[in-house]
């Protein structure tokens, strides 16, 4: 139940992973592309909710031999093979859940409040910074380009000057 209500928070467009951290990886990404650290997240996230997920947390020595052209000689078992951090993953998953609100609305007259002092003191925009790399934000006016160079400027997270 829990893993459901994360997979809803985060269809949310306003979130990121540091990108060069590990959550979760096949052991023969080759053969798996992913267009974003959010989208492998995301993959692996529901992956857990399969029967028989296993976190399997020791990488293997070899991540991925080299194949010999024009041979498919990775077997299938093989190549659904991964790694995953799990307490990574998990303070994740906890820090997503914890900082749902920062989104969520609340009664009218409280949101019309904070919309007041959002214009008051010109707040464009508030966001977050979790110990597990995750950026969450809310953008307070309708500029959505704000919204993408912000998460372009910051996405190292917890390597920021800010966050540090």
């Amino acid at each position: 139940l829990a893993m459901l209500m994360l997979l809803n928070i985060l269809k949310e467009k306003s979130w990121r992973v540091h990108p060069e951290w590990v959550y979760c990886e096949y052991n023969y990404a080759n053969e798996h592309k992913f267009n974003s650290a959010e989208e492998q997240v995301l993959h692996f996230l529901s992956r857990t909710r399969r029967p028989g997920w296993k976190w399997m947390s020791l990488r293997p020595r070899s991540p991925s031999r080299p194949h010999e052209a024009g041979q498919g000689s990775t077997k299938k078992m093989e190549r659904e093979s991964y790694y995953c951090d799990r307490d990574l993953m998990q303070s994740l998953v906890f820090d997503a859940m914890v900082t749902q609100g920062l989104e969520t609305a609340g009664p009218s007259s409280l949101k019309e409040d904070k919309q007041q002092g959002y214009q008051m003191f010109g707040v464009t925009l508030s966001f977050i910074a979790t110990r597990s790399g995750l950026l969450r934000w809310q953008q307070h006016t309708n500029n959505a380009q704000n919204d993408r160079s912000f998460a372009r400027a910051n996405r190292l997270i917890t390597d920021e000057v800010w966050y540090k």
